[in-house]
């Protein structure tokens, strides 16, 4: 028979059912050996277990088991065959091809046996040079262990202690073996780290504390300032890129105030938002940073300015009137703002009560640029008695730059203000964000002219105001859901003494006036409200009578009072609604002029339209000129007459089309 290549051993996974296995070909029962392996563990099969058959045959032979392998159980067939030549082929005797044939089957279930054994031991790689290099065994000494010599070209005996050193410079030697040293850390209060840990971006605050009074510090019963203190002035020191938080409760009692100077980045990182909590006492507590001031290249941060991070952690507060929870103070000056400022899932916001706990200013950003705040939570509290803020944005003169505010998913709830700015700051951007329960939503109040705010989506539910706008230029407000449910409820958006900017797409709902413009400067470079939808409210938009360069367009009303009220200033224009239509009437004929009526289905307007531009044209007839006539006594919010007359001659009889668009 053709002895296949790799055919001394077959293996099966076990099903509980089968019982009946294709085995290695073989010329007798006790060439096959059965054994069942589960785990790592083999076990050999009796003999009187399994029954064999089909000897001599290429496709093998048939292994019959009286137990099926359970599932889980790999089955393993092996073929094993003595070291020994049976042929006796004699002079003059008989030569028969089976038997010649079976000779030369042994001979290669033999060398298929070797080549098996051959793959299962240590040897070395075939392309290895190996002329110097002896692998035989020396003789065997109790309590030693087999290496290699120290040139590597024997195997020898050695002390189990040499083993050990051995093994103790491989795991030095690989990625984490650091952690296996220790070594104290230099500087006040510090405590003793591991190489490892000592070499990380970040050193860990609890490095400064003892460790009899580490529970104290992390469930916020001991004061915790001094440690983080102490583990930012020693990682500023070495030049490392921040500190680290754990899970847990750190009490605040005393304000840590720091300059941040000496490194391209500087990091606090917390365990998570709720997970790692800054517990301020009171208003004497609280984190203040500064960067240190930007020079060199703006664009290229080449300078010594310091970026700064914030991630995954909570600043609370726990008294009424708690001070500032984080100031940053940025250091710009004009034309080199400084390194950015990232805050990235922080959360600052009352402890437990939000009537009687409350920062007075939650974040508090002066001169800073380039400002990203990413998922972020403001609770401020104080509700009742208050009026606090969530975000303050100052500058200190105009000879700063701050610039570049980025709020992305952010959420502020109840307080008195979410995000008030000041003078000389530009470049405002909200994302995606929400407001909920404050009194004012954004309060932008300049001296100077500022520009660059850009409200992109969210929802937003203020008691007062959503947007409180004073001199500011350059801005839109796009996309956003707006609620007013307090109980003055002024208006959504309140603006006054700024231009170029708009107002479109949004959705405001409930309030006395949905967006109020107040006066806006001679020379105004223009504004636009349209595509918004005004809902359940006294006045949709209100204009001052000094609202100059203002466009309204088309807006959806929906239970409003007075859809616009005013009708604003110099170059103002009111496009309250809307409406077009092709129509064709019957002319009676042989008249200089004829009106007719245009019916406007009922709803659309409020009160008979004031300005329309209609066009006339029928076959074989014309020039036509269609005078729209709103004024006359017989047109109404659903019937608008016009007047039509040929350029020449008198009108035709017949049928003539009538194209209008008519604007409320």
């Amino acid at each position: 028979m053709t002895v296949a290549a790799n055919s001394r051993r077959r293996e099966y996974q076990g099903n509980g059912v089968t019982t009946i296995f294709n085995g290695p070909s073989a010329y007798g029962p006790d060439e096959i050996t059965a054994f069942l392996f589960e785990g790592d563990v083999s076990t050999p099969v009796s003999p009187d277990d399994y029954q064999v058959s089909n000897f001599g045959r290429e496709s093998g032979t048939r292994v019959e088991m009286a137990v099926p392998p359970a599932s889980g159980q790999t089955l393993v067939l092996l073929r094993t065959v003595p070291y020994s030549q049976n042929v006796d082929i004699t002079n003059q005797g008989a030569f028969l091809p089976e038997v010649v044939e079976r000779g030369y089957d042994n001979l290669s279930f033999q060398t298929q046996q070797l080549a098996d054994a051959v793959e299962r031991s240590l040897r070395f790689p075939d392309n290895y040079p190996v002329a110097g290099i002896s692998a035989n065994m020396p003789f065997p000494e109790p309590g030693r262990a087999l290496v290699w010599s120290e040139d590597g070209a024997s195997i020898e005996n050695a002390p189990l202690d040499v083993t050990g050193d051995l093994l103790l410079r491989k795991n030095l030697s690989e990625p984490g073996g650091a952690s296996m040293v220790a070594t104290v850390q230099t500087g006040n209060g510090m405590a003793t780290r591991t190489i490892q840990a000592n070499s990380e971006l970040s050193l860990n605050v609890m490095d400064a504390v003892s460790v009899e009074d580490q529970s104290a510090v992390l469930d916020g019963t001991k004061d915790a300032s001094a440690a983080i203190s102490t583990v930012i002035d020693e990682a500023i020191a070495r030049g490392r890129g921040g500190i680290t938080l754990p899970a847990g409760r750190f009490l605040i009692s005393s304000k840590v105030a720091k300059t941040i100077s000496g490194q391209a980045g500087f990091s606090i990182e917390g365990a998570g938002m709720g997970i790692t909590q800054l517990i301020v006492a009171d208003e004497s507590g609280g984190f203040e940073f500064t960067s240190e001031g930007g020079t060199g290249n703006w664009w290229l941060n080449t300078g010594t300015s310091t970026a700064l991070r914030i991630a995954n952690l909570s600043i609370l507060a726990t008294a009424n009137n708690s001070g500032v929870g984080l100031k940053i103070y940025g250091n710009s000056l004009e034309g080199r703002p400084p390194a950015p400022v990232t805050l990235d899932h922080v959360e600052i916001r009352a402890r437990s009560s939000i009537d009687t706990q409350a920062f007075l200013t939650g974040l508090w950003l002066e001169d800073c640029g380039s400002v990203y705040l990413t998922n972020c939570r403001f609770l401020v509290g104080g509700m009742a008695n208050l009026a606090p803020t969530a975000v303050r944005i100052t500058c200190t003169d105009s000879s700063r730059d701050p610039t570049l505010y980025f709020f992305d998913h952010c959420e502020w709830t109840y307080g008195g203000r979410g995000i008030v700015i000041g003078d000389y700051v530009e470049g405002v951007h909200l994302t995606n964000c929400a407001m909920g329960k404050g009194d004012v939503g954004v309060e932008w109040t300049s001296g100077s002219a500022e520009s660059g705010l850009h409200v992109m989506g969210g929802h937003f539910n203020c008691l007062t105001y959503v947007f409180d706008l004073n001199r500011v230029y350059d801005f839109a407000i796009t996309g956003i859901v707006s609620f007013l449910s307090g109980p003055n409820r002024e208006a959504h958006v309140r603006v006054q003494n700024g231009s170029a900017w708009t107002i479109t797409g949004n959705s405001f709902w409930a309030g006395q006036v949905g967006v109020d413009v107040g006066a806006l400067p001679s020379g105004a470079r223009g504004a636009y409200i349209g595509g918004n939808q005004f809902g359940n409210m006294a006045v949709g938009i209100a204009l001052n009578a000094n609202a100059r360069n203002l466009t309204v367009g088309p807006n959806g009303y929906s239970s409003v009072g007075v859809r616009v009220s005013g009708s604003g200033g110099d170059g103002a224009f009111v496009q309250r609604r809307a409406w077009a239509s092709s129509q064709v009437v019957t002319l009676t004929g042989g008249a200089a002029f004829e009106e007719v009526s245009i019916p406007i289905p009922p709803g659309t307007f409020a009160s008979k339209p004031g300005v329309a531009v209609a066009s006339a044209e029928a076959s074989g007839a014309g020039p036509f000129v269609c005078n729209p006539n709103p004024a006359n006594a017989s047109s109404s919010a659903t019937n608008l007459v016009l007047r039509i007359a040929k350029l020449t001659g008198t009108t035709p009889t017949g049928p003539i089309r009538i194209n209008v668009v008519a604007y409320e």
